[in-house]
């Protein structure tokens, strides 16, 4: 399950929101222009950087008109999430703003008052409006039956031939029902007298990213056979910040590791995003 990642994951800004950023871009190009010593009066001319309450409509209007487009495209499930946004109060409102501009980022995290389900391949925990998922799979449908029936072969035979296993985990992120972002890993290993053997491929994707104040990205960070199980990792990047008329300006850069073990039945054991 998802326990901290960044308190989320999110997509850089596109071109669509610069106006977003034209307001905070005021700030610094007042520091530009008194570097090149011009009259105090010509940066008196620039206007005022946008209040606060601006900022959290724009950021929430931009955020709409993505869930609008995906509605358009996606089916069912667009629909819902922009039929869940229209009927988010003001308090919900302010909270998920305050959380795309940072403000209440660091606060965002499953806590004492989180509850916790956990069902067949799938996890989730939340904490007020915010909910951490997972779930994990295999191509070969991994399962009781398969585990079974690995662990008879492994008995039986220890030097049975070589099998391929192919497993996956995706992790995701969600305010109020609204899947924000999605991250997944996923790979096949060799599997020889019940254990892994070797890793063969493995990918690091960002399923999905919704979030108009950050970018995210997935790269692999190494795998590896420990213990006759598959372990396989991907480091999740996020960078948060403002668009201004000059680009993107990060706020902060975070880091954390995705991760998966697999054992020799082609289950998933652990999956986690710390």
């Amino acid at each position: 399950m998802i326990e901290s990642i960044p308190k989320s994951l999110r997509m850089h800004p596109n071109t669509r929101k610069r106006r977003l950023g034209k307001a905070l871009g005021v700030t610094l190009a007042c520091v530009s222009l008194s570097m090149t010593a011009l009259p105090v009066a010509a940066a008196a001319e620039l206007p005022e950087p946008a209040e606060p309450a601006s900022l959290a409509s724009s950021v929430l209007a931009d955020f709409r008109e993505t869930l609008a487009k995906r509605a358009a495209t996606t089916g069912d499930e667009g629909v819902a999430e922009l039929a869940r946004f229209d009927a988010l109060d003001d308090s919900q409102r302010a909270e998920l703003a305050d959380f795309f501009l940072g403000i209440n980022e660091d606060t965002v995290k499953p806590g004492a008052t989180a509850s916790a389900t956990i069902g067949g391949d799938t996890s989730r925990v939340s904490e007020g409006n915010f909910t951490w998922e997972s779930t994990e799979g295999s191509s070969d449908g991994a399962g009781s039956a398969l585990t079974a029936r690995t662990a008879r072969t492994a008995r039986s035979a220890p030097t049975a031939r070589a099998t391929t296993k192919s497993v996956w985990v995706s992790h995701w992120f969600k305010f109020a029902g609204i899947k924000i972002t999605e991250v997944k890993v996923a790979g096949t290993y060799t599997v020889s007298g019940g254990k892994a053997t070797k890793i063969n491929s493995y990918a690091c994707t960002v399923v999905k990213n919704i979030d108009p104040m950050a970018e995210v990205t997935s790269s692999k960070n190494g795998s590896y056979i420990a213990n006759g199980k598959a372990n396989l990792e991907c480091k999740i990047t996020v960078k948060r910040g403002a668009p201004t008329p000059w680009g993107p300006i990060a706020w902060s850069t975070k880091e954390g590791i995705q991760f998966l073990r697999a054992n020799g039945a082609g289950k998933v054991e652990a999956s986690g995003l710390p």
